[in-house]
């Protein structure tokens, strides 16, 4: 009787937790599919207004945007939110910026959907980000009117067109300052002139006249190093190449951001980059050692080039070693890590920031 009452009841259970457990299935599966539905559609958006934009000649100028509205896509032949994912709530644009620069003056357009329905808004990357925000140990800090990754266990890796990047901060409008992990192979001269002051070849520190910048700017062109899709999602941006004084060990920015140098596509960490991102609270100035600590671009950068030059010694630039911003000749080969920045509208397309699985944009 025992033995009929326990097989009774194992039949019992089956029978009801098979029915909950297909439920739970369906839920989560209609779930994925529907998360799935939203970014297809986006996908759709993005492929049509690429059309649209053509036909109507609305393609914008450089440095400038144009948003073209969900219901302009659906009037145009596109397939409503209602037909393609059943949908009847969502609004929504595509926006298109112009990335060209004074390298590549044309066809750098990145698209931007935005899809908003009563279960679904379109995930950009800026926003990720913003929703693992700390105030200790290793990760993102809010410092003034940007966003700052400090410590060796940031979490800031992303992969930009299959190559691996660290996230160096956001700025105020959500642009994102990536720093690429591995350094170029071949070693470079900042610079090579002959510098009277000093009547041999040891260069003359002008970033904007220096043979490093004519080195990036071949990188940049080089379509096996980026092809175009790459290219149309980087945004050219001012870079600070004022001259620091041999005796300012401040660690923040100071006379650097007093000449800068505009619509730049890829560049050179600062020193400012580097000693903030440590936390340690000794870090207090770029001789200080501590500022090696907590700090992750200290854990893969060593012996590059950075965009800091010296006021006092017009052949002097700083590089970075494990100790930190040291100063060496102009003339000196050395290797370099690109800097670039990309927009943080940018849509998240997974990842939580880890070696093993750093963010992903579309």
């Amino acid at each position: 009787m025992k033995k009929l009452d326990s097989k009774f009841l194992i039949t019992c259970g089956v029978i009801i937790a098979i029915p909950i457990l297909f439920m739970l299935i369906m839920f989560f599966a209609r779930g994925c599919s529907s998360g799935s539905s939203y970014s297809n559609y986006e996908d759709l958006m993005i492929k049509h207004a690429k059309t649209y934009a053509k036909r109507h000649k609305m393609l914008p100028k450089k440095g400038k945007t144009v948003i073209i509205k969900l219901n302009d896509l659906v009037t145009d032949g596109m397939k409503s939110t209602e037909k393609a994912i059943k949908d009847t709530s969502c609004s929504g644009s595509v926006e298109i910026r112009n990335n060209s620069n004074d390298i590549i003056s044309d066809k750098l357009y990145s698209y931007i959907p935005y899809l908003e329905c009563d279960d679904y808004k379109t995930d950009y990357i800026k926003d990720h980000l913003l929703k693992n925000v700390v105030t200790s140990d290793s990760g993102l800090y809010k410092v003034d009117e940007e966003y700052i990754f400090k410590g060796n266990k940031a979490n800031n890796y992303i992969s930009f067109y299959d190559v691996t990047y660290r996230i160096i901060k956001m700025d105020s409008d959500g642009i994102l300052k990536l720093i690429k992990e591995s350094n170029e192979k071949m070693s470079y001269r900042w610079d090579s002139k002959y510098n009277n002051v000093f009547q041999k070849y040891s260069g003359i520190n002008n970033y904007y006249d220096s043979v490093i910048i004519d080195r990036l700017k071949e990188d940049y062109t080089n379509d096996k190093q980026l092809n175009m899709d790459a290219k149309s999602k980087i945004i050219p941006y001012s870079v600070c190449t004022g001259k620091r004084s041999i005796n300012d060990f401040n660690i923040n920015i100071t006379t650097e951001c007093e000449n800068k140098l505009d619509n730049q596509v890829i560049s050179l960490p600062s020193i400012t980059d580097f000693t903030r991102a440590s936390y340690d609270a000794n870090c207090k100035s770029i001789e200080d050692l501590s500022c090696t600590n907590y700090n992750y671009i200290s854990d893969f950068i060593n012996y590059s080039w950075t965009l800091d030059t010296v006021n006092e010694d017009s052949s002097k630039v700083y590089y970075l070693s494990a100790q930190g911003p040291e100063l060496d000749t102009a003339s000196k080969s050395m290797k370099y890590n690109w800097v670039i920045y990309i927009d943080g509208e940018e849509l998240y397309n997974g990842g939580d920031g880890s070696l093993k699985n750093p963010y992903i944009i579309k």
